[in-house]
Protein backbone atom coordinates (compact mmCIF):
# COMPACT_ATOMS: atom_id res chain seq x y z
CA UNK A 1 0.00 0.00 0.00
CA UNK A 2 1.56 3.46 -0.46
CA UNK A 3 -0.18 5.06 3.26
CA UNK A 4 3.45 2.83 5.00
CA UNK A 5 6.13 3.30 7.39
CA UNK A 6 7.75 6.25 5.12
CA UNK A 7 3.73 7.88 5.42
CA UNK A 8 4.11 7.45 9.25
CA UNK A 9 7.44 8.90 9.08
CA UNK A 10 6.71 12.12 7.38
CA UNK A 11 2.80 12.57 9.56
CA UNK A 12 5.41 12.16 12.84
CA UNK A 13 7.83 14.73 11.33
CA UNK A 14 5.71 17.23 9.73
CA UNK A 15 6.02 21.03 10.65
CA UNK A 16 3.31 22.87 11.25
CA UNK A 17 2.94 26.42 12.67
CA UNK A 18 0.37 25.85 15.04
CA UNK A 19 -0.07 25.72 18.88
CA UNK A 20 0.88 21.71 20.21
CA UNK A 21 -1.72 20.48 22.48
CA UNK A 22 -1.19 18.85 25.45
CA UNK A 23 1.88 20.98 26.52
CA UNK A 24 3.10 20.15 29.86
CA UNK A 25 4.12 21.97 33.34
CA UNK A 26 6.20 21.33 36.15
CA UNK A 27 4.59 19.71 39.30
CA UNK A 28 5.24 22.42 41.08
CA UNK A 29 6.55 26.02 41.52
CA UNK A 30 8.45 27.46 43.89
CA UNK A 31 6.59 30.76 44.84
CA UNK A 32 8.75 34.10 46.36
CA UNK A 33 8.09 33.01 49.79
CA UNK A 34 9.71 29.76 48.76
CA UNK A 35 6.11 27.81 49.75
CA UNK A 36 5.18 25.64 47.15
CA UNK A 37 2.15 25.55 45.70
CA UNK A 38 0.67 22.21 43.55
CA UNK A 39 -0.15 21.99 39.90
CA UNK A 40 -0.89 18.28 39.98
CA UNK A 41 -2.58 16.27 42.25
CA UNK A 42 -5.47 13.98 43.14
CA UNK A 43 -8.35 14.90 45.71
CA UNK A 44 -7.75 14.10 48.92
CA UNK A 45 -9.71 14.40 52.42
CA UNK A 46 -8.56 17.77 54.56
CA UNK A 47 -10.97 16.11 57.32
CA UNK A 48 -12.54 12.90 57.29
CA UNK A 49 -15.16 12.21 59.41
CA UNK A 50 -15.11 8.66 60.92
CA UNK A 51 -18.27 6.89 59.66
CA UNK A 52 -20.48 5.76 62.78
CA UNK A 53 -20.39 2.09 63.49
CA UNK A 54 -24.22 1.04 63.37
CA UNK A 55 -25.07 0.35 67.01
CA UNK A 56 -27.18 -2.95 66.33
CA UNK A 57 -24.71 -4.37 64.03
CA UNK A 58 -21.63 -3.96 66.67
CA UNK A 59 -23.45 -5.72 69.50
CA UNK A 60 -24.40 -8.36 66.78
CA UNK A 61 -20.97 -8.41 66.02
CA UNK A 62 -21.32 -7.76 62.38
CA UNK A 63 -18.40 -7.23 60.35
CA UNK A 64 -18.10 -6.01 56.71
CA UNK A 65 -16.31 -3.47 54.35
CA UNK A 66 -17.88 -0.52 52.06
CA UNK A 67 -16.41 0.55 48.73
CA UNK A 68 -17.78 3.92 47.36
CA UNK A 69 -16.85 5.74 44.58
CA UNK A 70 -18.08 9.40 44.33
CA UNK A 71 -16.86 12.64 42.91
CA UNK A 72 -15.03 15.22 44.43
CA UNK A 73 -15.99 18.66 42.78
CA UNK A 74 -13.51 21.69 42.36
CA UNK A 75 -14.55 23.73 45.07
CA UNK A 76 -14.61 20.85 47.54
CA UNK A 77 -17.82 19.17 47.63
CA UNK A 78 -19.17 15.95 46.81
CA UNK A 79 -21.62 14.56 44.54
CA UNK A 80 -23.34 11.24 42.82
CA UNK A 81 -22.17 8.84 45.11
CA UNK A 82 -22.77 5.11 44.90
CA UNK A 83 -21.94 2.04 46.52
CA UNK A 84 -19.60 0.26 44.34
CA UNK A 85 -19.60 -3.30 46.81
CA UNK A 86 -20.56 -3.54 50.03
CA UNK A 87 -20.81 -6.97 52.18
CA UNK A 88 -23.65 -5.44 54.08
CA UNK A 89 -25.88 -2.78 53.11
CA UNK A 90 -26.85 -1.69 56.46
CA UNK A 91 -23.30 -0.24 56.39
CA UNK A 92 -24.43 1.71 53.22
CA UNK A 93 -26.11 4.64 55.23
CA UNK A 94 -23.14 5.01 57.60
CA UNK A 95 -20.70 5.72 54.93
CA UNK A 96 -22.27 7.92 52.98
CA UNK A 97 -23.26 10.23 55.84
CA UNK A 98 -19.71 10.24 57.18
CA UNK A 99 -18.63 11.64 52.78
CA UNK A 100 -21.26 14.16 52.93
CA UNK A 101 -20.12 15.40 56.57
CA UNK A 102 -16.37 15.20 55.69
CA UNK A 103 -14.42 18.29 53.87
CA UNK A 104 -12.17 17.77 50.69
CA UNK A 105 -9.76 19.08 48.50
CA UNK A 106 -10.25 18.84 44.77
CA UNK A 107 -8.01 17.56 42.06
CA UNK A 108 -5.49 20.03 40.70
CA UNK A 109 -4.91 19.37 37.01
CA UNK A 110 -2.39 22.23 35.53
CA UNK A 111 -2.87 24.27 38.08
CA UNK A 112 -7.01 24.44 38.21
CA UNK A 113 -8.96 22.97 40.42
CA UNK A 114 -11.01 20.17 38.43
CA UNK A 115 -13.32 17.54 38.96
CA UNK A 116 -12.64 14.03 40.44
CA UNK A 117 -13.73 10.19 40.82
CA UNK A 118 -12.58 8.82 43.14
CA UNK A 119 -13.27 5.69 45.35
CA UNK A 120 -13.01 5.11 48.97
CA UNK A 121 -12.63 1.58 50.95
CA UNK A 122 -13.75 1.77 54.66
CA UNK A 123 -13.65 -1.41 57.21
CA UNK A 124 -16.19 -2.43 59.43
CA UNK A 125 -14.18 -4.75 62.66
CA UNK A 126 -14.13 -5.39 65.83
CA UNK A 127 -12.96 -3.76 67.70
CA UNK A 128 -13.47 -0.80 66.24
CA UNK A 129 -10.51 1.78 66.48
CA UNK A 130 -10.91 3.75 62.97
CA UNK A 131 -8.58 6.06 61.78
CA UNK A 132 -9.35 9.95 61.24
CA UNK A 133 -7.12 9.51 58.21
CA UNK A 134 -8.90 8.08 54.85
CA UNK A 135 -6.86 7.12 51.27
CA UNK A 136 -9.10 8.14 48.35
CA UNK A 137 -8.29 6.43 45.09
CA UNK A 138 -8.94 8.14 41.96
CA UNK A 139 -11.16 5.84 39.43
CA UNK A 140 -8.73 5.22 36.43
CA UNK A 141 -10.36 7.04 33.01
CA UNK A 142 -11.50 5.48 30.26
CA UNK A 143 -10.87 7.20 26.85
CA UNK A 144 -13.51 8.62 24.55
CA UNK A 145 -14.55 5.75 22.24
CA UNK A 146 -15.65 6.57 18.61
CA UNK A 147 -19.85 5.50 18.18
CA UNK A 148 -20.19 6.94 14.76
CA UNK A 149 -18.06 8.33 12.32
CA UNK A 150 -19.10 9.43 8.79
CA UNK A 151 -17.14 7.62 5.65
CA UNK A 152 -13.86 10.14 4.46
CA UNK A 153 -15.00 10.89 0.83
CA UNK A 154 -11.98 10.81 -1.78
CA UNK A 155 -11.46 14.11 -3.23
CA UNK A 156 -12.36 14.53 -6.56
CA UNK A 157 -9.57 16.73 -7.31
CA UNK A 158 -7.40 13.80 -6.78
CA UNK A 159 -9.47 11.59 -8.85
CA UNK A 160 -6.93 12.00 -12.03
CA UNK A 161 -3.76 11.55 -9.52
CA UNK A 162 -5.43 8.22 -7.98
CA UNK A 163 -2.65 8.99 -5.56
CA UNK A 164 -3.66 7.20 -1.80
CA UNK A 165 -3.37 9.57 1.40
CA UNK A 166 -3.65 10.11 4.74
CA UNK A 167 -4.36 12.93 6.96
CA UNK A 168 -3.34 12.39 10.93
CA UNK A 169 -4.87 14.77 13.62
CA UNK A 170 -5.37 15.58 17.07
CA UNK A 171 -9.09 15.88 18.57
CA UNK A 172 -10.10 18.02 21.48
CA UNK A 173 -13.60 16.02 22.27
CA UNK A 174 -15.97 17.53 25.01
CA UNK A 175 -17.78 15.76 27.85
CA UNK A 176 -20.66 15.53 25.85
CA UNK A 177 -18.62 13.47 23.13
CA UNK A 178 -18.89 15.94 20.54
CA UNK A 179 -15.69 17.22 18.59
CA UNK A 180 -14.50 20.84 20.03
CA UNK A 181 -11.12 21.06 18.40
CA UNK A 182 -9.07 19.75 15.85
CA UNK A 183 -5.11 20.13 15.22
CA UNK A 184 -3.90 18.97 11.61
CA UNK A 185 -1.22 17.37 12.20
CA UNK A 186 0.04 15.67 9.20
CA UNK A 187 -1.30 15.21 5.61
CA UNK A 188 0.33 13.39 2.27
CA UNK A 189 -1.16 16.61 0.79
CA UNK A 190 -3.20 19.43 1.15
CA UNK A 191 -6.39 18.06 -0.85
CA UNK A 192 -7.28 15.72 1.76
CA UNK A 193 -7.81 18.11 4.84
CA UNK A 194 -10.69 19.62 4.14
CA UNK A 195 -12.72 16.11 3.44
CA UNK A 196 -10.69 14.92 6.21
CA UNK A 197 -11.92 17.66 9.07
CA UNK A 198 -15.48 17.33 6.97
CA UNK A 199 -15.78 13.88 8.82
CA UNK A 200 -14.15 14.65 11.89
CA UNK A 201 -16.62 17.45 12.99
CA UNK A 202 -19.49 15.15 12.02
CA UNK A 203 -18.05 11.93 14.35
CA UNK A 204 -19.41 11.31 17.73
CA UNK A 205 -17.73 10.02 20.31
CA UNK A 206 -18.90 7.90 24.27
CA UNK A 207 -17.52 10.31 26.28
CA UNK A 208 -14.19 9.76 27.73
CA UNK A 209 -14.75 9.14 31.52
CA UNK A 210 -14.20 8.47 35.37
CA UNK A 211 -16.76 6.54 37.07
CA UNK A 212 -20.13 8.70 36.70
CA UNK A 213 -18.06 11.55 36.14
CA UNK A 214 -17.83 12.63 31.75
CA UNK A 215 -14.46 14.83 30.78
CA UNK A 216 -12.86 16.05 28.12
CA UNK A 217 -10.58 14.11 26.21
CA UNK A 218 -7.60 14.34 23.50
CA UNK A 219 -7.36 11.92 21.05
CA UNK A 220 -5.56 11.17 18.09
CA UNK A 221 -7.06 10.19 14.40
CA UNK A 222 -5.60 8.73 11.95
CA UNK A 223 -7.93 8.86 8.63
CA UNK A 224 -6.99 7.28 5.10
CA UNK A 225 -8.18 8.24 1.99
CA UNK A 226 -7.79 5.18 -0.65
CA UNK A 227 -8.46 5.56 -4.62
CA UNK A 228 -10.86 3.09 -5.22
CA UNK A 229 -9.39 1.43 -8.85
CA UNK A 230 -13.00 0.76 -10.01
CA UNK A 231 -13.10 4.58 -10.97
CA UNK A 232 -9.65 4.31 -12.91
CA UNK A 233 -10.99 5.23 -16.80
CA UNK A 234 -8.41 3.35 -17.81
CA UNK A 235 -5.08 0.68 -17.28
CA UNK A 236 -2.41 3.06 -16.35
CA UNK A 237 -0.29 2.39 -12.87
CA UNK A 238 0.04 5.39 -10.44
CA UNK A 239 2.76 5.61 -11.58
CA UNK A 240 2.00 6.57 -15.31
CA UNK A 241 -0.76 8.61 -14.41
CA UNK A 242 1.91 10.67 -12.43
CA UNK A 243 4.48 10.75 -14.91
CA UNK A 244 6.99 8.44 -12.80
CA UNK A 245 9.43 5.66 -13.76
CA UNK A 246 12.14 3.83 -13.08
CA UNK A 247 15.34 4.56 -14.49
CA UNK A 248 18.05 1.93 -15.44
CA UNK A 249 21.07 1.73 -13.40
CA UNK A 250 24.16 2.59 -15.29
CA UNK A 251 25.71 -0.72 -14.81
CA UNK A 252 23.00 -2.56 -16.61
CA UNK A 253 21.40 -4.24 -13.73
CA UNK A 254 17.57 -4.80 -12.96
CA UNK A 255 16.29 -1.55 -11.18
CA UNK A 256 14.21 -2.09 -8.37
CA UNK A 257 10.86 -1.98 -8.20
CA UNK A 258 9.13 0.98 -8.28
CA UNK A 259 9.04 2.18 -4.95
CA UNK A 260 4.96 3.37 -3.47
CA UNK A 261 4.04 7.02 -3.56
CA UNK A 262 3.87 8.80 -0.24
CA UNK A 263 3.87 12.54 -0.99
CA UNK A 264 3.85 14.03 -4.52
CA UNK A 265 3.05 17.14 -4.65
CA UNK A 266 1.97 18.92 -8.05
CA UNK A 267 4.14 21.46 -9.23
CA UNK A 268 3.45 25.45 -8.94
CA UNK A 269 2.45 26.51 -12.22
CA UNK A 270 4.59 29.78 -12.94
CA UNK A 271 2.42 32.93 -12.68
CA UNK A 272 3.77 34.72 -16.19
CA UNK A 273 3.16 31.20 -17.74
CA UNK A 274 0.09 30.49 -16.82
CA UNK A 275 -1.26 34.11 -17.30
CA UNK A 276 0.24 33.91 -20.84
CA UNK A 277 -1.52 30.71 -21.37
CA UNK A 278 1.93 28.76 -22.50
CA UNK A 279 1.91 25.27 -21.98
CA UNK A 280 4.93 22.91 -21.61
CA UNK A 281 6.63 20.51 -20.57
CA UNK A 282 9.64 19.50 -17.62
CA UNK A 283 11.30 16.50 -16.89
CA UNK A 284 13.61 15.97 -14.00
CA UNK A 285 15.19 12.39 -12.43
CA UNK A 286 15.03 11.91 -8.45
CA UNK A 287 17.87 9.75 -6.44
CA UNK A 288 15.93 8.52 -3.59
CA UNK A 289 18.18 7.01 -0.15
CA UNK A 290 17.34 3.56 1.32
CA UNK A 291 14.65 5.54 3.18
CA UNK A 292 12.60 6.69 0.15
CA UNK A 293 13.75 10.70 0.77
CA UNK A 294 14.73 12.12 -2.44
CA UNK A 295 18.74 13.40 -1.67
CA UNK A 296 19.21 14.70 -5.23
CA UNK A 297 16.85 16.25 -8.02
CA UNK A 298 18.12 16.92 -11.34
CA UNK A 299 16.60 18.29 -14.42
CA UNK A 300 16.83 16.60 -17.60
CA UNK A 301 14.89 19.02 -19.59
CA UNK A 302 12.13 22.15 -19.53
CA UNK A 303 10.92 24.25 -22.31
CA UNK A 304 10.77 26.87 -20.23
CA UNK A 305 13.19 27.32 -17.32
CA UNK A 306 10.67 28.49 -14.92
CA UNK A 307 8.28 25.20 -15.77
CA UNK A 308 12.05 22.95 -14.65
CA UNK A 309 12.35 25.01 -11.52
CA UNK A 310 8.83 24.45 -10.68
CA UNK A 311 9.22 20.91 -11.27
CA UNK A 312 12.29 20.27 -9.16
CA UNK A 313 10.92 21.73 -6.45
CA UNK A 314 8.02 19.77 -6.39
CA UNK A 315 9.65 16.53 -6.69
CA UNK A 316 12.27 17.72 -4.09
CA UNK A 317 9.38 17.87 -1.67
CA UNK A 318 8.20 14.17 -2.64
CA UNK A 319 8.36 11.06 -0.66
CA UNK A 320 8.32 7.65 -1.31
CA UNK A 321 8.42 3.74 0.13
CA UNK A 322 11.70 2.72 0.26
CA UNK A 323 12.86 0.68 -2.87
CA UNK A 324 13.65 -3.00 -2.30
CA UNK A 325 15.34 -5.33 -3.67
CA UNK A 326 16.37 -8.71 -2.35
CA UNK A 327 14.98 -8.14 0.56
CA UNK A 328 16.73 -4.85 1.66
CA UNK A 329 16.13 -1.12 1.12
CA UNK A 330 18.50 0.15 -1.74
CA UNK A 331 19.07 3.44 -3.30
CA UNK A 332 17.31 4.18 -6.73
CA UNK A 333 16.45 6.52 -9.49
CA UNK A 334 13.69 7.89 -10.88
CA UNK A 335 11.92 10.04 -14.07
CA UNK A 336 9.37 11.79 -13.15
CA UNK A 337 7.65 14.07 -16.29
CA UNK A 338 5.44 16.89 -15.92
CA UNK A 339 2.86 18.78 -18.51
CA UNK A 340 2.00 22.05 -17.51
CA UNK A 341 -1.04 23.17 -19.46
CA UNK A 342 -4.64 26.15 -18.62
CA UNK A 343 -7.04 24.59 -17.18
CA UNK A 344 -9.57 23.68 -20.32
CA UNK A 345 -12.74 25.63 -20.13
CA UNK A 346 -15.49 23.46 -18.43
CA UNK A 347 -18.88 24.51 -16.40
CA UNK A 348 -18.54 26.63 -13.39
CA UNK A 349 -20.51 24.24 -11.66
CA UNK A 350 -18.28 21.54 -11.99
CA UNK A 351 -15.20 22.88 -11.80
CA UNK A 352 -12.48 22.95 -9.07
CA UNK A 353 -10.89 25.44 -6.94
CA UNK A 354 -7.31 25.72 -8.29
CA UNK A 355 -9.31 25.68 -11.88
CA UNK A 356 -11.70 28.63 -10.90
CA UNK A 357 -8.89 30.62 -9.31
CA UNK A 358 -6.48 29.91 -12.86
CA UNK A 359 -9.16 30.69 -14.94
CA UNK A 360 -10.40 34.06 -12.80
CA UNK A 361 -6.24 35.18 -13.14
CA UNK A 362 -6.22 34.63 -16.39
CA UNK A 363 -9.43 36.59 -17.37
CA UNK A 364 -8.43 39.54 -15.15
CA UNK A 365 -11.13 39.19 -12.49
CA UNK A 366 -10.58 40.64 -9.85
CA UNK A 367 -10.12 39.06 -6.15
CA UNK A 368 -9.69 41.27 -2.92
CA UNK A 369 -7.16 41.41 -0.11
CA UNK A 370 -8.08 39.51 3.53
CA UNK A 371 -9.20 43.46 4.75
CA UNK A 372 -12.91 43.35 5.89
CA UNK A 373 -13.19 39.38 6.36
CA UNK A 374 -15.54 38.63 9.51
CA UNK A 375 -12.65 36.62 11.17
CA UNK A 376 -8.64 36.88 10.51
CA UNK A 377 -7.43 34.20 8.93
CA UNK A 378 -7.24 31.19 10.27
CA UNK A 379 -4.51 28.33 9.28
CA UNK A 380 -5.37 24.71 9.87
CA UNK A 381 -2.88 23.09 7.70
CA UNK A 382 0.49 24.39 7.08
CA UNK A 383 3.95 22.96 6.25
CA UNK A 384 7.30 24.50 6.36
CA UNK A 385 9.01 24.92 2.91
CA UNK A 386 12.18 22.62 2.12
CA UNK A 387 15.64 24.23 2.26
CA UNK A 388 16.59 23.45 -1.55
CA UNK A 389 18.61 20.31 -2.28
CA UNK A 390 21.02 22.30 -4.27
CA UNK A 391 21.76 25.11 -1.31
CA UNK A 392 21.66 22.02 1.43
CA UNK A 393 24.65 20.89 0.02
CA UNK A 394 26.47 23.69 0.46
CA UNK A 395 29.19 24.00 3.14
CA UNK A 396 27.55 26.99 4.69
CA UNK A 397 24.28 27.15 5.92
CA UNK A 398 22.49 29.14 3.69
CA UNK A 399 19.54 31.75 4.54
CA UNK A 400 17.27 33.46 2.70
CA UNK A 401 13.48 34.44 2.37
CA UNK A 402 10.89 35.02 0.16
CA UNK A 403 7.71 36.56 -0.18
CA UNK A 404 4.69 34.75 -2.31
CA UNK A 405 1.09 36.07 -3.47
CA UNK A 406 -1.40 33.40 -3.23
CA UNK A 407 -5.24 33.44 -3.40
CA UNK A 408 -7.04 31.58 -0.46
CA UNK A 409 -10.55 30.14 -2.21
CA UNK A 410 -13.88 29.27 -0.80
CA UNK A 411 -12.23 26.24 0.37
CA UNK A 412 -9.82 27.55 2.35
CA UNK A 413 -7.13 25.77 0.23
CA UNK A 414 -3.67 28.01 -1.19
CA UNK A 415 -3.93 28.29 -4.93
CA UNK A 416 -2.03 29.86 -7.72
CA UNK A 417 1.20 30.79 -5.59
CA UNK A 418 3.06 33.85 -7.02
CA UNK A 419 7.05 34.65 -6.19
CA UNK A 420 6.52 38.46 -5.55
CA UNK A 421 10.48 38.58 -4.10
CA UNK A 422 13.02 36.14 -3.27
CA UNK A 423 16.57 35.75 -2.24
CA UNK A 424 17.06 33.47 -4.88
CA UNK A 425 14.86 31.39 -7.50
CA UNK A 426 15.18 28.11 -5.49
CA UNK A 427 13.62 29.96 -2.08
CA UNK A 428 11.19 30.90 -4.33
CA UNK A 429 10.12 27.67 -5.48
CA UNK A 430 10.51 26.25 -2.48
CA UNK A 431 8.55 28.23 -0.23
CA UNK A 432 6.16 28.63 -3.22
CA UNK A 433 5.80 24.82 -3.11
CA UNK A 434 4.87 24.43 0.44
CA UNK A 435 2.30 27.36 0.48
CA UNK A 436 0.43 25.53 -2.35
CA UNK A 437 -0.15 22.85 0.46
CA UNK A 438 -1.38 25.22 3.25
CA UNK A 439 -5.64 24.80 4.37
CA UNK A 440 -7.34 27.62 5.91
CA UNK A 441 -10.66 28.09 7.59
CA UNK A 442 -12.64 29.11 4.77
CA UNK A 443 -12.42 33.65 4.42
CA UNK A 444 -16.33 34.87 5.15
CA UNK A 445 -17.41 37.98 4.36
CA UNK A 446 -20.63 38.93 5.50
CA UNK A 447 -21.30 35.75 6.54
CA UNK A 448 -20.31 34.16 3.19
CA UNK A 449 -17.58 32.51 1.89
CA UNK A 450 -15.26 34.27 -0.40
CA UNK A 451 -11.80 34.21 -1.94
CA UNK A 452 -8.79 36.26 -0.97
CA UNK A 453 -5.49 37.71 -2.01
CA UNK A 454 -2.97 37.73 0.39
CA UNK A 455 0.93 37.67 0.15
CA UNK A 456 3.15 35.26 2.71
CA UNK A 457 6.78 36.38 3.76
CA UNK A 458 9.04 32.95 4.49
CA UNK A 459 12.50 32.83 5.79
CA UNK A 460 15.02 30.28 5.65
CA UNK A 461 17.19 30.51 8.76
Amino acid sequence: MQASNAMNRFLAFAKIGLSVLGATTACSIWAADSTVTATEGSAIASNWVVPLYPPELQSANVQGSETVNFIVNPDGSTRDPVIAQSDDHRFDDSVLAAIAASKFTSAIEDGHSVPQCVQVVWKFSLPYQPSSFVQLTPLPKVHAEVINQPSTDYPTSMLERRLNGRVRCALEINADGHVSGIRVEGATDGEFVANALQALRSTNFQPAHQGTLTLPDRRESNLPFIYDQALAPDQRTVWQVNGLSAVTPADGSTAPSLPGIVILPLPIYPMDELLAGHSGDAEVTIALNEQGAAEAVNLVSASQPDFGKALVAATEFSIFDPAMSGGHAVKTTLRRTYHFAPPAEIPDSIESGEIRVERELRTGHPITTAKGLDQPLRPVWQISPNLPLALASAKTHPTGKAQIQVVIDEEGRVRAPKIVSATNDDFGYAAATALAQWCFDPPMRGGVATEVRVIVPLVFK
